[in-house]
């Protein structure tokens, strides 16, 4: 069964948008002896959290395009690659030769050595 929980850097912010609220509502009573955790520097802190979380969400669909393509080009070399090591195989070479193209075969298939 799939959780229903949320949970990641958004939940994040927003239930530090909660407790920014929740100590803003205390009005004069909220009077911490720590400057950090001051009604001022938690909003400084939340308006930087919430600016870094738009950043992210603005910028992952370049970086979503930008896997997508590089899957796309290295996806013709995968068949081609195969018949390239099969080809080597019958040739009969060192153990040693069919090693090193079998890392380089792993590397750009995206596959563990």
């Amino acid at each position: 069964m799939a959780s229903n929980s949320e949970t990641g850097h958004a939940k994040n912010v927003a239930n530090f948008e909660k407790l920014v609220s929740f100590c803003s509502g205390y009005g004069a009573d909220y009077n911490p002896s720590n400057s950090e955790i001051a009604i001022e520097a938690l909003t400084t802190m939340q308006t930087d959290s919430q600016n870094a979380i738009n950043s992210v969400n603005s910028s992952l669909p370049a970086y979503n395009n930008a896997i997508a393509a590089r899957e796309g080009a290295f996806k013709p070399l995968s068949k081609l690659i195969t018949r390239v090591m099969n080809a080597l195989k019958a040739a009969n070479p060192s153990a040693a030769l069919i090693d090193d193209t079998l890392t380089l075969v792993c590397k750009l298939q995206g596959r563990r050595a």
